[in-house]
């Protein structure tokens, strides 16, 4: 991921990505594997205060998923901790983890 130029890309391919598909990766990304909040998450991504039930985080979760092709009941990329939050998976953990560029 390029921050500067906001260009994320997967196995060499480009991903298309809204503003806040983008800001929602990066947050994981920034933060090595930590697990972020649903109000971290939004704030990252939406910059504006929400409530910790907030549920758009969870579709553009979701959308991201679905970007980058990961299915949650087994993810590669972004792991669920219901109740918790979400986190990247680190290169390495899992079948085929993620990478940070």
């Amino acid at each position: 991921m390029d921050p500067a130029t906001r260009l994320a890309t997967l196995h060499a391919v480009s991903l298309t990505l809204t503003k806040v598909e983008f800001d929602l990766l990066f947050a994981p990304v920034e933060s090595a594997g930590r697990v972020l909040s649903r109000e971290q998450l939004l704030l990252a991504a939406a910059d504006r205060d929400c409530e910790a039930f907030d549920r758009p985080s969870d579709v553009h979760v979701s959308a991201l998923r679905k970007t980058l092709g990961d299915d949650p009941r087994t993810p590669r990329f972004i792991e669920t901790l219901r109740g918790i939050g979400d986190r990247l998976i680190k290169a390495g953990a899992g079948d085929a983890g993620a990478s940070g560029r």
